[in-house]
């Protein structure tokens, strides 16, 4: 009967992986070299040392900070936002609200353009 739960994080240099043993009420935690592009080897890695067989896990959940840590460090494609107008909560990080511009320095007549392209003014 399966009695782990576990759960993983990934990162770009380590992945850590901490599994609570339902029946004994034991923690371990194991922290593995990431293994980019197919980071799911090194949670395999994780999972091996620890000696868990994953048919046993009852739960396992998953975060990254792969993405997080590219942001932070300007890592990554170059991307870019389209909105429609009003629609600012995606730049601010925040749940989509209408009356999020009201009040702030939000303008409408701000122009956003492409680095080398030409304004459409």
């Amino acid at each position: 009967m399966a009695r782990y739960i576990a759960a993983v994080d990934i990162g770009g240099t380590f992945s850590d992986l901490v599994c609570l043993d339902t029946k004994k009420g034991e923690m371990t935690n194991v922290k593995v070299p990431s293994t980019p592009p197919t980071f799911i080897e090194g949670v395999m890695d994780a999972l091996k040392k620890t000696g868990i067989d994953p048919k046993q896990l009852i739960v396992f959940k998953h975060g990254s900070t792969i993405a997080t840590n590219a942001i932070i460090q300007r890592r990554g494609a170059r991307t870019g936002l389209v909105t429609t107008r009003g629609t600012c909560s995606p730049s601010r990080g925040t749940r989509t609200r209408p009356w999020c511009c009201a009040g702030t320095a939000w303008s409408s007549r701000r122009r956003w353009t492409m680095k080398g392209s030409r304004s459409s003014r």
